[in-house]
């Protein structure tokens, strides 16, 4: 029930007899299943025994009572008068949603519809209904809270997808690079063997001081610390991970694929300019996923120039720092370049240009800097290929 047909009877009865309100307006406020109220200087005049009952009163212990007492506190009392008032004034009715207090104190959540009875005659007062929505706004919390574990679990979902396809796409990038990391691997391990095998030949011969035999053995030493090193740097490549962020020199990362990449270099006589800001940039990264991306953009860029003319094959790699405290990085090559219809899609899961490509490395890195709080760009190279920009926050010195 609306508070209509009582304003409409109260119009009437102040037209008749100002103070007096009439006989159906009685008989509606006392029988109306709705807790109702006329309301009149911010002052019940007179309640229904529904609303008496919701708030936890007796009969007629609310008639002729500043509403004060019905809210939680003076300044939710003051502040709701206010916005109740402006809406009474300019539309004639308003709708809030709000807690009110009962008797012993307890707040409950209630929707208050109020109608003036007279716009033009602000001391006709106004007709309120309540409703208790208690149980309704309980269904609303209960239903954000599920909404809420259900982002999170769609969230964890989406995480552990990612770290998925990112360790599919290392996996695939070590398949792809197993027969220069076996050779990356052969030469120290060769030449450790020969180192071991002279050692002992001259053991055998009697004919070497220990000088001579702690020189050879440091060399085989140091052959076997490259090999160990390449091992490491593949399992770290290729293992799971927890994803963990850590102060880091971003040019050491540079360093470190570019190491591991340089057999590929060396092969197809890509020459290297390096142009780096004069301070290393530490950025606040998980090393792993930002190697990955590195690896996955200079791998990409070397293979683009593997059919260019040989004095054309040239990498570019730039750093410079940007306002806000963060860096660029910018990986170009002299390869023919990208179209303008791979360029909108070279991002996308799955595209690949490559005749036996999976289409996740470009995925991949852009999901990986994106997580990071950067962006991943393609762009045509001025002097032919193609650029790729990447940025990061770097950690602000105090």
């Amino acid at each position: 029930m609306s508070a209509a047909p009582v304003v409409e009877l109260l119009r009437r009865a102040e037209r008749q007899e100002p103070r007096r309100p009439s006989y159906e307006a009685s008989l509606l406020f006392e029988h109306a299943a709705m807790a109702i109220g006329h309301v009149r200087d911010r002052q019940l005049q007179r309640c229904n025994r529904r609303l008496e009952t919701l708030f936890g009163y007796g009969p007629g212990e609310l008639n002729q009572r500043n509403l004060q007492m019905l809210y939680p506190s003076y300044s939710d009392y003051v502040a709701c008068g206010r916005s109740s008032g402006r809406q009474l004034e300019r539309q004639g009715s308003c709708r809030i949603e709000r807690l009110m207090r009962r008797r012993d104190g307890s707040l409950f959540w209630c929707q208050l519809s109020g109608q003036a009875v007279d716009v033009s005659r602000p001391s006709a007062g106004s007709v309120w209904t309540i409703e208790d929505i208690s149980a309704r706004k309980q269904a609303e919390n209960a239903l954000r809270e599920a909404q809420a574990q259900l982002e999170q679990q769609l969230a964890e979902i989406r995480r552990r997808h990612q770290e998925d396809l990112a360790r599919a796409s290392r996996l695939n990038s070590m398949s792809e690079m197993a027969g220069a990391l076996a050779h990356e691997l052969a030469q120290p391990l060769a030449a450790t063997l020969n180192y071991l095998h002279g050692c002992q030949l001259r053991l055998k011969q009697g004919d070497c001081t220990s000088e001579q035999l702690d020189g050879v053995i440091s060399r085989a030493i140091q052959h076997t610390e490259t090999a160990g090193s390449i091992v490491r740097q593949v399992h770290g490549f290729v293992r799971r991970h927890v994803p963990e962020t850590t102060a880091t020199d971003l040019h050491a990362l540079i360093g470190d694929m570019l190491g591991l990449l340089d057999h590929q270099r060396r092969k197809l006589g890509v020459r290297l300019e390096l142009l780096l800001a004069p301070a290393p940039p530490t950025v606040m990264v998980d090393a792993l996923e930002i190697r990955q991306v590195l690896l996955n953009l200079i791998r990409n860029a070397y293979e683009a120039m593997a059919t260019s003319p040989a004095e054309q094959r040239l990498l570019r790699i730039e750093s410079r720092p940007l306002a806000g405290g963060r860096v660029e990085v910018t990986i170009s090559d002299r390869g023919p370049g990208i179209s303008p219809e791979a360029c909108s899609q070279i991002f996308d899961a799955y595209f690949t240009t490559k005749q036996d490509g999976l289409g996740l490395g470009l995925a991949v890195c852009r999901s990986i800097i994106e997580s990071h709080g950067g962006s991943l760009r393609v762009a045509s190279n001025p002097e032919g290929g193609a650029c790729f920009r990447f940025d990061l926050n770097t950690v602000m010195n105090p």
